[in-house]
Parts: structure tokens; C-alpha cells; sequence
């Protein structure tokens, strides 16, 4: 198992948050900025900083990309998240290697604050059913490219 497989997978995974994605993508993102603005809610940020933040993101506790904040890293996993007010979020990419094949996990957790955190919840949800097998598939694509 190798931490630059971990990075990897996490640059993957921001970078098919940000602009390189299919129309369908960057619409449901622009659905959600606008509707947690609504909220008063923190978006991801512009493209033009997410892309200076990849560069030079080492995954090191405490850097983020985007949302995402470097929370714990062992050599098969890193663990990010954010807290905000209307609700916390941790998500770990762990990377287990399995005889000739690797096996990637992305286990979110979630806990909503108040009422705010439902409603935005609520709306994202399934919106995330739709788009995390869209970028599951191109982190494994991209994985097995490298």
C-alpha cells in the first residue's frame, strides 16, 4: 500500500468535484452552490484556488483541498472533513491491496447540527447517490492508469 495511492486518490476525487467533469456534473454542483448560499452555508471556493491547493497539497494533516481538510493519515488511509455549524462531515479514502488487486473504500460520516443541516442534507443527499459511483469509477480508471 502506498501513501502517493492514497494522494492520488484524493486529487482524484477534488479534481472530479471541480470543472473537469461532463456538463451533467458541473450543473448539480452549480445547483448546490446556489441552494447553500440560500443557506448561508460555506461552498467549495473558486476553481482557480481548489487548482492552486492540489498542487501543492502534500497530505499532511491540517492541509485541505477544497472541503476537504487532512484530518489523520496512516500509510493505507486519510481521513478529512470539515466541521461547520450546520453539520460535520468526515470522509476516509483507505486503500487496501489484496493478493493482485487493490481495493479502495470512501467511508463518509455525517452528523447534522439543526435544522439547517437537515434541509441542506436532505437536498444533497441524493444528490450524491447519483454523482459518487460517476467518480468512483473515474478514480478506479485513473488508478489503474498509473
Amino acid at each position: 500500500m502506498s501513501l502517493s495511492k492514497l494522494l492520488l486518490m484524493l486529487f482524484v476525487f477534488v479534481s472530479n468535484l471541480n470543472a473537469q467533469n461532463p456538463a451533467s456534473t458541473i450543473w448539480l454542483f452549480k445547483i448546490r452552490d446556489m441552494f447553500v448560499k440560500l443557506l448561508g452555508l460555506k461552498t467549495a471556493g473558486c476553481e482557480e484556488d481548489v487548482r492552486e491547493e492540489i498542487t501543492s497539497f502534500k497530505g499532511n494533516v491540517g492541509e485541505k483541498i477544497a472541503l476537504f481538510q487532512v484530518r489523520a493519515r496512516a500509510e493505507n488511509e486519510i481521513f478529512t472533513g470539515q466541521d461547520d455549524d450546520h453539520l460535520n462531515f468526515g470522509l476516509s479514502f483507505y486503500l487496501e491491496h489484496e493478493e493482485d488487486k487493490y481495493v479502495i473504500s470512501l467511508i463518509t460520516i455525517v452528523k447534522l447540527n439543526n435544522i439547517s443541516g437537515k434541509i441542506y442534507f436532505a437536498f444533497v443527499k441524493p444528490i450524491h447517490i447519483i454523482l459518487m459511483p460517476m467518480i468512483l469509477h473515474r478514480l478506479k480508471n485513473r488508478l489503474l492508469n498509473t
